[in-house]
């Protein structure tokens, strides 16, 4: 995965603020470009049923907020350029997740950079009602930045037995290197909680367990042939099979390993059938302790 231009949207918040230190991280290490994007919504929709004695009024406080934001984007510009990072931005008006969209398909970044809720009061249901259309829609990488200052440690990658498993790996590795941290891969497979209890006690546990010890030699197997797919050499140590389901499995070793980054594969369909991000990558995205980076097959 190669990152010459990162997009964040930002509307400067605290969280929006992690996620402009995370992208800063990212630019420095990878020699990528970051475009900074703040989105006011639409003054018609503000100014819309407002007496013309008021409206006035109204116009003059919505100027001096965007001449406000006007200079925060300013600011971090050139705190970006500061730190060595070539930046730009740019002031849209529009419906924030809408135009931001529109800015994605112009410019063509290799990955978006945005928080999970902003200034805007108690937090989204799932993501926050921007970043998740934003997740959910858009056409390339997203990485999720928390509420919480990210840790320094690895980026840990979830990798199943899908097609889209070995460029997951591929992306992971590229960032890890540039980032110059371990990569680690965690691979859930089915646990006892699976199995109907009749067919347990029939089966006794000894068994069980040496039928689960062999679905994880073959796990451990088909996670070797995905990471030499995508020209990926790790070590045994760095190599995690555990049971479970898949979203819980993912959530509960990033607490335990504390990653700097997460990375997530999710289908990639545009539409009424991308619906939903997919449970797995939704869950991880929702309740991971890191940033969560989401990547899906560019259409």
């Amino acid at each position: 995965m190669k990152i010459r231009r990162i997009l964040v949207a930002t509307d400067f918040s605290p969280i929006a603020n992690n996620a402009f230190h995370t992208a800063l991280r990212i630019a420095r290490a990878t020699g990528a470009k970051i475009t900074l994007a703040h989105v006011v919504p639409s003054q018609v929709v503000i100014h819309a049923g407002l007496p013309v004695g008021i409206r006035s009024e109204v116009v003059r406080l919505s100027q001096r907020m965007l001449a406000g934001d006007t200079r925060r984007l300013e600011k971090l510009v050139a705190a970006a350029r500061k730190a060595g990072v070539p930046a730009d931005g740019a002031m849209h008006e529009g419906d924030p997740p809408d135009e931001i969209l529109r800015i994605v398909d112009e410019t063509k970044p290799d990955v978006i950079v945005i928080g999970t809720h902003g200034r805007g009061g108690a937090a989204h249901l799932l993501l926050g009602s921007v970043a998740e259309k934003i997740t959910r829609l858009a056409n390339c990488p997203v990485l999720v930045v928390k509420k919480r200052a990210a840790h320094r440690g690895p980026v840990l990658v979830a990798l199943d037995d899908s097609p889209m498993a070995a460029p997951v790996a591929g992306a992971a590795a590229a960032i890890a290197k540039r980032l110059r941290v371990r990569l680690q891969v965690v691979h859930a497979i089915p646990g006892t909680e699976t199995m109907p209890e009749p067919f347990m006690a029939g089966l006794g546990m000894r068994a069980w367990r040496e039928i689960s010890e062999i679905g994880r030699r073959r796990a451990a197997e088909e996670v070797s042939r995905t990471l030499a797919r995508a020209k990926v050499k790790l070590a045994p140590r760095d190599i995690r099979i555990r049971e479970g389901r898949p979203q819980d499995v993912i959530v509960d070793t990033t607490r335990m390993t504390r990653p700097g980054l997460v990375v997530v594969g999710t289908h990639g369909r545009r539409g009424l059938s991308r619906v939903f991000l997919g449970s797995v990558a939704e869950a991880v995205v929702r309740h991971a302790a890191a940033p969560v980076l989401v990547v899906r097959p560019r259409t």
